[in-house]
């Protein structure tokens, strides 16, 4: 998959995340065959962390694992939203602690 964010372009590859910035321009070149799911976070501007994350990651090996959490926390959603949101939070916080150590 191909996605543009701000002007910039990136090849997401199999297995991969995209992280989209608050406000960002993108379009995305989406291929019948390509899976992929989302999440839309609202940030409280004055307390939100400023912490730095690659806009695309792979995956690899831990695709599977991400996968099921995500789909865990869309399917609950609806009953428990604030349990969804946390679950969303903590994949992006282990987004950011994999991109720091890798």
């Amino acid at each position: 998959m191909k996605i543009e964010i701000n002007g910039q372009s990136f090849l997401v590859p199999p297995g991969g995340v995209t992280i989209m910035p608050p406000k960002a321009e993108f379009v995305t070149d989406v291929q019948e065959h390509d899976v992929h799911f989302y999440a839309h976070l609202r940030f409280d501007e004055q307390n939100s962390p400023e912490v730095s994350i690659p806009l695309v990651q792979a995956l690899n090996n831990e695709w599977d694992e991400y996968t099921r959490t995500f789909r865990h926390a869309i399917s609950r959603f609806h009953a428990q939203p604030w349990r969804a949101e946390a679950c969303i939070w903590e994949m992006l916080w282990q987004l950011c602690e994999r991109s720091s150590s890798a």
